[in-house]
C-alpha cells in the first residue's frame, strides 16, 4: 500500500511553496481530520470547533479503542486508566491559517496545548490514572509506551491508553525540515534503498490499551505482549540532529535484557528506517551489532519499515511501527519494503544473516523453546532520545505472570494477580470425520475460512483436486465445483480433517485472545497438535498428513476396511461369535496377538480405543449393518 499525494487545498495553498522555500508538495495525508462529534462526550460545538483537530482525533481514537476492549463510559468513569501520548506537533494548529481564523476565546488556551492532548481524554472519559503527553520528536509515541510500562507495574495504574498522533496543519514546519534538507522530493521513504534521500512526512494515529497480564480475563483479546523496553539519549554526538550507532545498540541491549529475550531468538524488527542517506547506514549498523550474533542466530532477521508505506508519522512514527510488528507477529509474515530496488551499498551485510523483504515473507518463531516469536521496534528522536521495544507474539504466550516485571522490582505484586485460566485443547483422530465437516463453519466464520483456504493453498502441489473443491464442492472462492469421488480417498480425508482441525484452533484463538497451555492429540490428531504446538510447521504438518493418507491408501486391499464400533471388547467378541461370520475362536484376535489377525473372509480386532470403542478390520462385506446393529452398546 501506498499512500503519497500532494499537499490538499484544506492543509495550505501549495502555490506559494516557492516563497516558503518548500521543495516538495507531496506528503502521507489523511482525510475527515476536521470531523468530530462533540456531542459524544459532552463538548460544546464552540469548543469543539476551537479544538486542535489532533486533540478531536485522538480523543475519538482513544475511545474507539476502549470499546474494543470491552469497556464503555460507565465502566471508565472513576477507573485508575493512565492516558501516555506521544506527539510533536500540536502547535502547527495554532500557527495555522485554519487556526489562526479562529478568534481568541475562553477555549484558545487549552484548545492547542500539548498537556491537554492527553488530558482532554482522561477528563471526557473520567479517568483518574496518570494522564500525560510526550514529547522526543520521532520518538514520542514509543517513549510513551515505555513510561506507561512502569506506571502499569509500580501500580500507578491498572490499565493504560498509548498512543501517538500526528497532523501536518501548517506550512511553517514544512519549510523548516526543507531548509535542513530532511524531505525527500517525491514525498516517499525509500529506506535502505540506494536512492534515499530523505523522509517523507506523514500523517496518523494510532491507540493500544495496555494491561498486566496479571489482570487479563477471558474477554480481553490479547494481540501481544511487551517484553521489555528501554529509552536512552545520545549526548554528545556528531550534531543535535545526526543519529548516534553507540547509543542505539546500548538502547537494543538494554531492551533485550529487560525482556530476558536474547538477540540471536529475535526474528523481526520494526526498524526506524526513515530512508535518509545518513541515518540507515548508521541504524542498519547498530542493528547488526546488537542483533547479528553469527554464532548463536538459528533463523534470519527480517527487517521491516512501514514509513516505506505510509510516510513518517513524526511523533506517532513508534506506535505506527509498533501496530505493524503486533500485526506480523500475529501473522508470521512480513510485507515487502516498498521503494527498495538497489540495495545501499553503504549497508554491511556480509556476517549478518538478514532479509530485506522484497514481498510478503515468512517470520521464524526463534524462541530458544521452539514456538515463541519475538519482535523488535526502533524509535529514534531527531533530539536524540532513543527507544527500543521487545515484543512477543501472542501465540507462543502461555506465562501468565507479567513479561515486564522479568527484571524489576514489582514481579510478587503483579504475579498475585494472575487470573488468567488454562486452556487444553484436544485433537480427534480420522474417526470423527464425516462429509461436509465443517461446512457451515466454512460458509459464516471468516477467521475458520481463511485458514481453511491457507491450508488448501499449500497442499495444492501434492494433491491432484482442489482440496476444497472435494471437501465443499467448492473451489477457494466459493464457487461450485467438482470432484471425482476423491472425498473417499485418504490422502485427502487426512488433508481435509488436518486443515479443519487446525482452522478452528486459529478461528477459537482469534475469537478468545487465548492460546493453548496445553495441546494432544489422538491417533490423527496428534499431527494436528504437534502443529498448533510449534513443533511442526503447517506446511511440513500437511505434507505429512497427506503423505500418510496416500500409504494407508496404497496399502488397503479392494474390499477391505476398518469401522469403529462403539462397544465393549467382549460384547464384540461376543456378537462375532453370536452372528456365526464363519470366524473361529482362534482367528477372532486383537492386532496384538501373536497370531496375526488377516486372513481370508474374516474379522479382526483391530484395536480396542477405550472402554466402549472397538476398532474392527477385514472384508467390508463381512462387517454388516446387521452385525453393527447387534454390537451396539
Amino acid at each position: 500500500t501506498e499512500t503519497v499525494g500532494e499537499i490538499p487545498l484544506q492543509r495550505w495553498n501549495v502555490d506559494d511553496h516557492d516563497s516558503h522555500g518548500i521543495y516538495t508538495k507531496r506528503g502521507h495525508f489523511t482525510e475527515g481530520v476536521s470531523v468530530f462529534d462533540a456531542g459524544l462526550f459532552g463538548i460544546s460545538s464552540a469548543e469543539g470547533r476551537s479544538m486542535d483537530p489532533h486533540q478531536r482525533v485522538m480523543l475519538s481514537l482513544a475511545y474507539s479503542a476502549l470499546r474494543n476492549t470491552g469497556e464503555t463510559k460507565e465502566t471508565l468513569v472513576g477507573s485508575d486508566t493512565g492516558v501516555f501520548i506521544g506527539c510533536c506537533s500540536t502547535g502547527d494548529w495554532a500557527a495555522s491559517t485554519a487556526g489562526h481564523a479562529h478568534t481568541a476565546t475562553s477555549h484558545t488556551a487549552t484548545s492547542g496545548s500539548l498537556s491537554i492532548l492527553a488530558n482532554r481524554v482522561s477528563f471526557a472519559l473520567g479517568l483518574k490514572g496518570p494522564s500525560m503527553a510526550i514529547d522526543t520528536a520521532c520518538s514520542s509515541s514509543l517513549v510513551a509506551l515505555d513510561v506507561a510500562c512502569g506506571k502499569l507495574c509500580d501500580g500507578s495504574c491498572d490499565m493504560a491508553v498509548v498512543g501517538g498522533v500526528n497532523l501536518l496543519l501548517d506550512s511553517d514546519v514544512y519549510a523548516s525540515f526543507c531548509a535542513s534538507r530532511m524531505l525527500s522530493e517525491d514525498g516517499l521513504c525509500k529506506a535502505f534503498d540506494v536512492s534515499a534521500d530523505g523522509y517523507g512526512r506523514g500523517e496518523g494515529c494510532g491507540v493500544v490499551v495496555l494491561k498486566r497480564m496479571g489482570d487479563v480475563t477471558l474477554k480481553d483479546a490479547v494481540v501481544g505482549v511487551i517484553r521489555g523496553s528501554a529509552v536512552n539519549q545520545d549526548g554528545r554526538s556528531a550534531s543535535l540532529t545526526a543519529p548516534n550507532g553507540p547509543s542505539q545498540i546500548a538502547v537494543i541491549d538494554h531492551a533485550l535484557r529487560n525482556a530476558g529475550v536474547g538477540p540471536e531468538e529475535v526474528t523481526y524488527v520494526e526498524t526506524h528506517g526513515t530512508g535518509t542517506a545518513l541515518g540507515d547506514p548508521i541504524e542498519f549498523g547498530a542493528l547488526k551489532s546488537a542483533y547479528g550474533v553469527p554464532e548463536a542466530r538459528r533463523h534470519p532477521l527480517v527487517l521491516g519499515a512501514v514509513k516505506s508505506n505510509i510516510g513518517h508519522l513524526e511523533g506517532a512514527a513508534g506506535i505506527a511501527g509498533l501496530i505493524k510488528a503486533l500485526l506480523v507477529l500475529r501473522h508470521e509474515c512480513a510485507p515487502g519494503l516498498m521503494h527498495l530496488e538497489e540495495l545501499n551499498p553503504r549497508l554491511e551485510v556480509e556476517g549478518f544473516d538478514v532479509v530485506f523483504p522484497r514481498q510478503i515473507t515468512g517470520v521464524y518463531r526463534g524462541g530458544l523453546d521452539g514456538s515463541s516469536m519475538y519482535a523488535g521496534v526502533s524509535s529514534f528522536g531527531f533530539g536524540g532520545t532513543n527507544s527500543h521495544v521487545v515484543l512477543q507474539g501472542v501465540k507462543a504466550t502461555n506465562d501468565t505472570s507479567n513479561p515486564m516485571t522479568s527484571k524489576r522490582d514489582w514481579h510478587e505484586d503483579c504475579e498475585s494477580k494472575n487470573v488468567r485460566p488454562r486452556v487444553a485443547l484436544m485433537f480427534g483422530g480420522q474417526g470423527s470425520t464425516r462429509r461436509d465437516l465443517g461446512r457451515a463453519l466454512y460458509r459464516e466464520n471468516v477467521c475458520f475460512r481463511r485458514w481453511m483456504q491457507e491450508c488448501a493453498r499449500v497442499v495444492e502441489p501434492w494433491l491432484e483436486q482442489p482440496l476444497l473443491a472435494v471437501m465443499y464442492n467448492e473451489d477457494e472462492e466459493g464457487h461450485g465445483a467438482q470432484n471425482d469421488g476423491a472425498v473417499t480417498d485418504a490422502a485427502y480425508v487426512q488433508a481435509g480433517l488436518f486443515s479443519f482441525e487446525y482452522s478452528l484452533a486459529k478461528a477459537h484463538e482469534e475469537a478468545t485472545g487465548l492460546t493453548p497451555d496445553v495441546v494432544m492429540g489422538h491417533s490423527f490428531g496428534e499431527l494436528v497438535a504437534c502443529c498448533v504446538g510449534g513443533v511442526l510447521s503447517l506446511r511440513d504438518a500437511l505434507h505429512m498428513a497427506v503423505m500418510r493418507g496416500r500409504l494407508m491408501s496404497e496399502a488397503s486391499f479392494e474390499g477391505c476396511g476398518m469401522v469403529a464400533v462403539f462397544a465393549s471388547e467382549a460384547r464384540v467378541r461376543e456378537a462375532l461369535q453370536r452372528v456365526q461370520l464363519g470366524v473361529s475362536s482362534g482367528e477372532v484376535c486383537d492386532s496384538d496377538s501373536s497370531t496375526p489377525g488377516s486372513f481370508e473372509g474374516g474379522v479382526c480386532v483391530a484395536a480396542v480405543n477405550g472402554p466402549r470403542q472397538t476398532v474392527l478390520s477385514g472384508e467390508l462385506s463381512s462387517i454388516t449393518d446387521d452385525f453393527a446393529h447387534q454390537s451396539d452398546s
